[in-house]
């Protein structure tokens, strides 16, 4: 079947940025249709949680068009054109989705932070995030590559989280961290040196190396997004 894909969101990386990348490592024709003004449009109307991204998949034979919602679903069906669902066996398919829904827990968390946070209270929560459960999670993510590299008998094999080879869940891994980068100090890698490494892996994949490293990168955020 012939497919055309397009996928909706604001002129930022945030809740897109994932899905871009699985695309790139999977060669697959992502067009990007960026919105500035989402608020009382069609395409609001017509999404299905009334929220972006949203991701438009038009069979070219039949014409028929599917809006696929939710930052997630759209990653692992993007990751399942591309090939980057773990196929060893169920258990390890169904751990890799427990890391992708653990990971964007921590993103949330973080999000809700800056979203909910005063002028006031702003930098106090800050540190707390950055002593507290954001150690916790980077820990934890250290702590998985580590028991996926014991686990598997040729350890100079490439770091991954599930498995033997890179998946969707270590694309999804490097976008909440590099999402989160300006709030790590540099002494912090000499206790993640998994982690470290990891990140330089992705960040010099083919497919993505010229990507991520481009000047032409969305920016992060913008000011007021969720307003737009």
């Amino acid at each position: 079947m012939s497919t055309t894909h397009k996928i909706h969101y604001f002129n930022i990386q945030a809740r897109l940025e994932a899905a871009l990348l699985i695309a790139k490592q999977g060669n697959l024709s992502l067009e990007f249709v960026g919105h500035n003004n989402f608020q009382n449009t069609e395409l609001k109307e017509q999404a299905p949680f009334g929220q972006l991204p949203l991701l438009e998949i038009i069979n070219n034979e039949t014409n028929q068009t599917t809006l696929l919602s939710q930052s997630i679903a759209i990653c692992r069906y993007l990751a399942k054109q591309c090939n980057l669902i773990p196929t060893e066996n169920t258990i390890l398919e169904s751990i890799a989705d427990s890391y992708v829904l653990g990971i964007d827990e921590f993103r949330t968390e973080c999000y809700r932070l800056h979203r909910f946070s005063t002028d006031e209270n702003k930098v106090n929560n800050m540190n707390e995030w950055k002593e507290g459960r954001m150690l916790f999670y980077l820990n934890r993510f250290e702590r998985f590559l580590k028991e996926n590299k014991q686990s598997n008998e040729e350890t100079e094999k490439p770091l991954v989280l599930v498995g033997e080879s890179l998946s969707w869940v270590d694309i999804i891994l490097y976008d909440a961290i590099y999402e989160q980068m300006f709030l790590m100090k540099d002494e912090i890698w000499s206790t993640l040196p998994l982690l470290k490494k990891f990140m330089n892996q992705i960040e010099n994949l083919p497919n993505l190396k010229d990507y991520i490293q481009s000047k032409d990168r969305m920016p992060l955020y913008l000011p007021k997004w969720r307003n737009l």
